[in-house]
């Protein structure tokens, strides 16, 4: 694994890597100012990408890797405008690709006409998509990629607290 991320995401690198446990695992590259070039070849030796960066997912597909997003925008958000084909527009082009969304959004951001959904300016509606949904998220990004579906599945993450 690679870890890549901007300075400010440094502690989260670290904890990563302590969680981990090895060097031999996981790469841990956040706060080491890549260039565009670096971190393109950085991506180019990975078989998947997983991760909410539009830029570095665009990368990834540009290469051709099955792609895992979470996103902030939650299943319920009633965008308008040009928010209403958000996920339709930002996701990694003609690659496998999984789409995870939050089911609902948390109570402050419900009903938000924001363009990213969520109305906060930190981890907040992306919070809901726990690691196991990212683990069966990724299992059927891998059914995608063995079966070359290359249109994007959108995985609903559902939370016991908001399920009705």
């Amino acid at each position: 694994f690679a870890a890549l991320g901007v300075p400010p995401e440094e502690d989260e690198g670290r904890r990563l890597e302590e969680a981990v446990g090895s060097r031999e695992i996981l790469v841990n590259l956040t706060g080491n100012k890549l260039g565009f070039r670096q971190t393109a070849a950085v991506v180019g030796l990975c078989k998947y990408y997983i991760g909410n960066d539009t830029a570095t997912a665009h990368m990834a597909a540009a290469q051709g890797l099955p792609s895992l997003v979470p996103s902030s925008v939650a299943k319920d958000y009633a965008l308008s405008g040009n928010a209403s084909n958000f996920l339709s527009r930002w996701y990694p082009y003609d690659v496998p690709a999984v789409i995870v969304q939050p089911k609902h959004g948390l109570d402050e951001c419900r009903n938000s006409d924001d363009y990213y959904g969520c109305k906060a300016n930190f981890p907040h509606c992306i919070t809901q998509i726990t690691p196991e949904h990212m683990l069966e998220a990724f299992q059927i990004l891998k059914d995608c990629a063995a079966r070359g579906i290359k249109e994007p599945y959108y995985f609903v993450a559902r939370s016991e607290q908001h399920q009705h």
